[in-house]
């Protein structure tokens, strides 16, 4: 009919002009086109661009991951909902829709740990992963390599989400990715997937595996060690032996582990020196430590744990100090999270009970955006402690109840 016809006309006009206007948008805000990123891919995506949308969104979930998990995490779930249907897509682009789709369930299922996820929710995500990598060698679009390489990063990230509710299928599925990584061919995949199970058998209190996972990549650094360095994030290499040397201050060597972290720290300075993590300088100061993000703050904050271990208040306060300026510095909100956690441990070593529960209340008013249910317990735990060994009895039963009933 005329008003059929009308109205396509229209949705084609509206079509035009959304890819229009993405179009120039990427001119316009060429130098700073990451902030902008979302809205290209919102206006690629109502121009029926899908391919194009979800690169996109997948630049934007980048950005997003360090300042905003619930944009990161409507990003990822935009790029499921362009891909409900990929009947009829070219081989090249059918390659191209599994990837996305992929990429986006990982990105999802990470989110999900600190976001927060139901089983149910992982294991969709989960399905539809695997349903759109096919079964190796007979339906699917990816060549092997690549399929293990993308499900590497699937179960890892599941592993993670499954700290919620199942330790063991948490390390089940991470020893499944780091299986599927040896397979990949891929170095930096390999040490990745190695990270994040040596993370994962951590927070399972399954130090001593840990370790043991941990110390054969260590003992046999890579050429280049810092091979994945991107500026954000984490890069494998260092970041593995940060966890390794949490594990192992775990299992009793606080010292060894503190040498560990001053060598992952080293990694990244121009002149090889090893510096003592309570000596280092701020990014500012220091131009011979090239490290951004987690690469530069983490072993600060881990250190913190080391000196807890060995009982040396002073050393693990001024770490906690400078670990806390730097994630302050950051604007990431996780990382203002993570800071005053490490404040906390120090404040508790010191005695500083009033402080400690300014701390605690000021991360307990935080938006709830990154806070994982471990970050919650170590929160009001803090805060409960304070109130105990400030007289205040019946607020530190309740805050107790609290990390309970989380």
């Amino acid at each position: 009919t005329q008003q059929v016809a009308y109205d396509s006309q229209l949705r084609d006009r509206r079509m035009r002009t959304h890819g229009a206007v993405a179009a120039a948008l990427e001119d316009a805000y060429r130098d700073r086109i990451d902030e902008h990123a979302v809205f290209v891919a919102d206006h690629w995506a109502r121009a029926g661009e899908r391919l194009q949308a979800a690169d996109w969104y997948r630049r934007a979930r980048g950005r997003l991951w360090l300042i905003n998990h619930k944009e990161a995490h409507r990003c990822v779930h935009e790029i499921l909902s362009l891909f409900e249907d990929t009947t009829g897509l070219e081989p090249r682009d059918a390659r191209r829709a599994a990837k996305a789709v992929i990429e986006a369930c990982s990105g999802a299922l990470f989110l999900g740990w600190s976001l927060g996820i139901s089983r149910e929710e992982a294991d969709a995500l989960l399905e539809r992963a695997l349903d759109a990598a096919g079964e190796e060698g007979v339906d699917s679009p990816l060549s092997d390599p690549e399929r293990a390489k993308l499900l590497t990063e699937v179960h890892m990230a599941y592993g993670h989400a499954a700290l919620h509710w199942d330790t063991r299928a948490s390390i089940r599925h991470s020893r499944e990715g780091d299986a599927l990584a040896q397979r990949s061919g891929d170095e930096l995949v390999r040490l990745e997937a190695c990270r994040l199970l040596v993370s994962v058998l951590r927070a399972c209190g399954r130090y001593r595996e840990a370790w043991e996972r941990a110390e054969p990549e260590i003992a046999n650094p890579p050429s280049d060690a810092l091979m994945g360095a991107t500026g954000r994030g984490v890069t494998p290499f260092p970041g593995l032996v940060r966890q390794g040397a949490m594990a192992l201050a775990h299992v009793g060597q606080p010292r060894e582990a503190l040498r560990l972290l001053e060598y992952a720290a080293s990694l990244f300075r121009t002149d090889g020196r090893t510096v003592a993590l309570e000596d280092m300088k701020s990014r500012e100061e220091d131009a011979g430590h090239h490290a951004v993000g987690e690469d530069f703050h983490q072993p600060l904050g881990f250190a913190v744990d080391c000196y807890y271990f060995l009982g040396d208040a002073e050393r693990a306060w001024k770490c906690a100090q400078m670990n806390w300026e730097e994630d302050r510095r950051s604007g990431a909100q996780l990382n203002f999270i993570r800071g005053r956690e490490k404040l906390g441990t120090a404040l508790r070593m010191r005695g500083e009970w009033t402080e400690l529960r300014r701390v605690g209340a000021e991360a307990a008013e935080l938006p709830k955006t990154f806070r994982s249910p471990h970050n919650e317990q170590r929160i009001h735990a803090f805060i409960a402690l304070a109130r105990a060994h400030l007289g205040d009895r019946d607020g530190a039963i309740k805050q107790a109840m609290e990390v309970l009933a989380i």
